[in-house]
Order: C-alpha cells, then sequence, then structure tokens
C-alpha cells in the first residue's frame, strides 16, 4: 500500500542516486548482501535496546534494498538472479531483525511478526506456480515496505518508551497488517485461478 506509493515518488530520485553510486564500481549485488551485515548489526542493538542505534542500521537495511535496484536499473545491469537474491536477502534480513526482538524476550511476538511476513510473500510467489502472473495490481496491504515503515516507527517509539507493553504491541500490530496482507493476497489468488479456469 504504502511501498506503491513510495516507490512512484521515490523512483527518479533512486534511479540518480543509483547513477551517483554505480560511478564508484560497486555492484549492486554487494550492496545486496551488505544489507545482511547491517541486519546483524541492527538485530545486536535491538538485544541490547539501544534501540536508536537499531533505528539508523534499520533504516540502513532498508535503504541497500532500495538503492541496489536502483543501481541495477540506472546501470542496466538488472539480472534474473540478482532480481532473485535480492528477494531471499530481503527475507534473510527480515528474520535477523525480528531475531533481535527475540532474544530481548519477545519470542511469541516476534515468531508472529516474522511468520505473517512470510506468509504475505508465500501467498505470491506460490499462486506463479499454479498460473501465470505479473507483478501487478496484487494487494499491497502489508508488503514489506509496509512492513519496514511499521518498525521503523515502532523502533522509534519503542525509543521514546522502552516499555515492555510497547515492544508487545508493535509486534503485534506489524503481524495483524502482515495477516490481512496474507488473507488478501488468498482472496486475489483465488479470482486469478478461476480466471485461468482452473478450480
Amino acid at each position: 500500500m504504502l511501498g506503491q506509493y513510495l516507490r512512484k515518488k521515490t523512483k527518479r530520485i533512486l534511479l540518480s542516486l543509483g547513477r551517483s553510486v554505480n560511478k564508484t564500481g560497486i555492484p549492486p549485488n554487494a550492496i545486496t548482501l551488505s544489507a545482511i551485515v547491517l541486519s546483524i548489526i541492527s538485530s545486536f542493538f535491538i538485544t541490547k535496546q539501544e534501540n536508536v542505534l537499531a533505528l539508523m542500521f534499520v533504516i540502513l537495511t532498508g535503504l541497500c534494498d532500495l538503492l541496489d535496484g536502483a543501481m541495477a536499473r540506472a546501470g542496466k545491469k538488472a539480472t534474473k538472479f540478482g532480481n532473485y537474491l535480492d528477494a531471499m536477502v530481503d527475507r534473510i534480513a527480515e528474520i535477523i531483525i525480528y531475531l533481535g526482538f527475540a532474544l530481548l524476550g519477545y519470542g511469541v511476538e516476534a515468531f508472529l511478526a516474522i511468520s505473517t511476513s512470510m506468509l504475505v510473500t508465500y501467498g505470491k510467489a506460490r499462486v506463479a506456480q499454479v498460473v501465470q502472473i505479473s507483478n501487478e495490481e496484487w494487494p499491497a496491504v502489508g508488503e514489506r515496505i509496509d512492513r519496514f515503515i511499521l518498525l521503523i516507527l515502532s523502533l522509534v517509539v519503542i525509543s521514546i518508551y522502552q516499555e515492555e507493553i510497547v515492544y508487545r504491541v508493535s509486534l503485534i500490530i506489524i503481524s495483524t497488517v502482515a495477516f490481512i496482507g496474507s488473507v488478501q493476497r488468498m482472496i486475489y489468488a483465488k479470482r486469478l485461478i478461476e480466471k485461468a479456469g482452473f478450480k
């Protein structure tokens, strides 16, 4: 939902930034993989309740996700493997970040957040094995950028109010939004399958 809006609004800025970074000679896949390192650092700071630092590194992790694709498009370096690697690293980074909350003592809430997040992703990926799909017009509630924005906002609030209830409620909100998104995608997938002539 927010992701689609932000992608449209920031497309030109990101392409310009992508061109600038391309001049350094750093390949897009290196930026992609750096998100794993940054997410590990984010997770570490979450476990230490250094929430401002955690917030900074979570934002950097998200910027890597935006920048690698912009670099690939700007430099005409987009590849099928690069697209696949980006998607896999996104999932890995997300799991690592929520692991920080689990290690801090919010295991159930972190489990729900990551489980529902994976459901949103799988809801689209699985139907692609049944019928041909496009990336257009999919329900966008709870997509990765939505969850990332909620995570950033949660860390902002947690930085101000380091209360147990704030941690729990923040993770439950993320889980709820992701669950709604997964249900939306299931309904949409059913329509696509029926439209293709299957039951």
